[in-house]
């Protein structure tokens, strides 16, 4: 009897089996956009002091090309070398070497000559070492252009010389607000011109430009308005035709 009751022990299941937790599936990764992600890299950078942004697989990146270096702006240069290396996920290792393959020109005959007794320690030493050569005169340069440039054509050409030298100081210098620039701006427009744009004090160099423009443009109708239909002494000196034997059909008196 024992006997029986212990086979029929064995065959009994446990009626308080050990309770599992059930399996907790996490949801599908979400891809956000560039709109979504931004509110999220923002929020780990101010917590944990470093930034994170989203990246594309690399099966789906767009291919982009590496420009080449020739000796101009190495500053903006080396910035969109580390986007660069960024993007792609280049090890910091082979920073300088994907960088000196593309120096062109005289950049490139330059690392020639600097290799022959140098070479570069660490990206840091890298970036130097080019600024150093490249671009140690920018400043004073952008600056120069800068103080002299004057308008002599159009506004729209004024002002593309004078962002383009107003940035070159910015890059090397931040010291400088935008009434500094302002003034300069307005300081080297025509004096007709000048005078009106001034006297609205505008606070940017871009609001300097769009009322430098509507004051050319106002001077342009008013020289379309004075300005005769035709030829004048055209009009007036017709001399008698000797073929034709015929005269004017209207005098300078009429």
């Amino acid at each position: 009897m024992d006997s029986i009751l212990f086979g029929k022990e064995q065959s009994f299941e446990n009626p308080f089996p050990e309770q599992h937790k059930p399996t907790q599936h996490k949801p599908a990764k979400i891809l956000k956009t560039d709109h979504q992600a931004s509110g999220s890299s923002k929020q780990e950078y101010n917590n944990q002091g470093t930034h994170t942004e989203q990246r594309l697989p690399k099966s789906i990146m767009p291919k982009m090309d590496f420009h080449d270096f020739y000796g101009d702006d190495p500053k903006v240069w080396l910035d969109n070398c580390k986007d660069f290396f960024d993007m792609y996920n280049i090890p910091e290792g082979m920073w300088v070497t994907a960088a000196k393959v593309h120096l062109k020109g005289n950049a490139g005959k330059w690392y020639q000559a600097f290799k022959q007794n140098n070479s570069f320690k660490s990206w840091t030493h890298f970036c130097y070492e080019v600024e150093k050569q490249f671009g140690s005169e920018d400043y004073n340069a952008y600056m120069d252009q800068l103080l002299d440039l004057r308008q002599t054509a159009t506004v729209e050409e004024y002002t593309t010389q004078f962002q383009s030298f107003q940035y070159g100081v910015s890059i090397h210098h931040v010291g400088f607000d935008e009434m500094f620039f302002t003034k300069q701006y307005i300081r080297g427009l025509k004096d007709d011109i000048r005078v009106m744009v001034e006297s609205q004090m505008p606070p940017s160099v871009i609001k300097a430009a769009a009322l430098a423009k509507i004051q050319q443009q106002q001077a342009e109708r008013a020289k379309s308005k004075h300005k005769p239909a035709g030829n004048y002494k055209q009009f007036h000196q017709q001399k008698h035709d000797p073929k034709t034997g015929l005269q004017p059909t209207i005098s300078w008196k009429d």
